[in-house]
């Protein structure tokens, strides 16, 4: 009787467990749908991050529905406290939530794990051609958007071109705005002589601003950008708008860029974020097609450089196509 006993309770433990792994794995699989946080309505991220959404519920069979967060530090959060899955952010935000620091220093480490890197996300300054700022320099006496709650590198950056450029930063009035929306709108009334504009390229609010209001945007020389990334670290390099990209700017411009990247709540399912990765890479064309933003998030620039781990999903996939060791 002892020994039946016994059996009957291993039994009945092992039957426990058993159903215990098979629901979390049913549960995995079963995730019919995700939230995906971004920038706010009309930037780069969130046209982008609209056609990656519906190109991932059009295939993947899991419904992604993009959530306007306000941001990456804002998109980020979401992410921590799981109010959205996954989201589009800049490397900065990215790696200084992971590691906690910087603006998450209080806040502590966010678990993050990446999916994918695309386009390079410029901090580029627009000024009104009327104010007469063609450099840093002119920024003297002027009004510049460049604080944001929710991307606290923008008056990082600016802040160190004026010193290095020897601008006093107390003869600038620094402005503060919520969204990109906020900043084009006071450049075409006036309210600001300047913006610095977090963006892709092309942005399609840039593209308008633009057509309607004579800008000038201001191009960085190499030892100037190369004082930005020593102050503020790895995840900044060059970015480049091409000339003509927009109307009356025939020249080429370099300015501070950090890389885009696709990042998740690391403790998401694997067979989902699997799905989600298979997904993204094999309809690439497709996203190719819906933005010029699109051929960034390829497989070759996922693999250069990434800021942060991959998730296991991710890297099961990497695996699958023969592209993990040659990352």
């Amino acid at each position: 009787m002892k020994t039946l006993k016994r059996g009957s309770y291993l039994f009945l433990f092992l039957t426990v467990i058993f159903l215990f792994f098979s629901s979390v794995a049913v549960k995995g699989e079963t995730i019919k749908a995700l939230s995906f946080g971004t920038s706010s309505v009309g930037s780069a991220f969130y046209t982008m991050s609209v056609v990656i959404a519906n190109v991932l519920t059009k295939y993947s069979g899991i419904s992604v529905t993009v959530e306007p967060v306000g941001g990456s530090d804002a998109t980020v959060r979401g992410i921590g406290a799981k109010k959205v899955d996954m989201g589009m952010l800049n490397a900065s935000s990215a790696v200084d939530a992971y590691f906690g620091r910087g603006a998450f220093a209080k806040t502590g480490k966010i678990p993050l794990a990446i999916i994918a890197q695309g386009q390079d996300s410029l901090r580029q300054i627009v000024a009104r051609s009327d104010a007469g700022i063609s450099s840093i320099k002119d920024l003297t006496g002027k009004k510049i958007i460049a604080r944001r709650k929710a991307l606290p590198e923008m008056e990082k950056i600016l802040l160190v071109l004026l010193e290095a450029y020897g601008v006093d930063k107390k003869r600038v009035t620094i402005l503060e705005t919520a969204e990109t929306n906020e900043a084009i709108e006071a450049l075409k009334v006036g309210t600001a002589d300047a913006a610095m504009i977090p963006a892709g390229v092309p942005a399609s609010f840039l593209l308008d601003l633009a057509q309607s209001t004579k800008v000038t945007f201001l191009s960085l020389p190499e030892d100037k950008l190369k004082i930005v990334y020593e102050r503020l670290g790895e995840a900044f390099h060059t970015g480049i708008i091409p000339p003509n990209t927009y109307r009356g700017q025939n020249y080429e411009v370099k300015t501070p860029a950090m890389a885009s990247v696709i990042a998740v709540h690391a403790n998401l399912p694997e067979e989902v974020i699997y799905r989600i990765t298979k997904t993204l890479f094999e309809h690439h064309d497709e996203i190719k097609a819906g933005h010029a933003g699109g051929k960034d998030w390829n497989l070759k620039k996922t693999l250069e450089h990434p800021p942060l781990p991959f998730h296991p999903g991710a890297i099961r996939y990497f695996k699958e196509v023969g592209a993990w060791g040659k990352k």
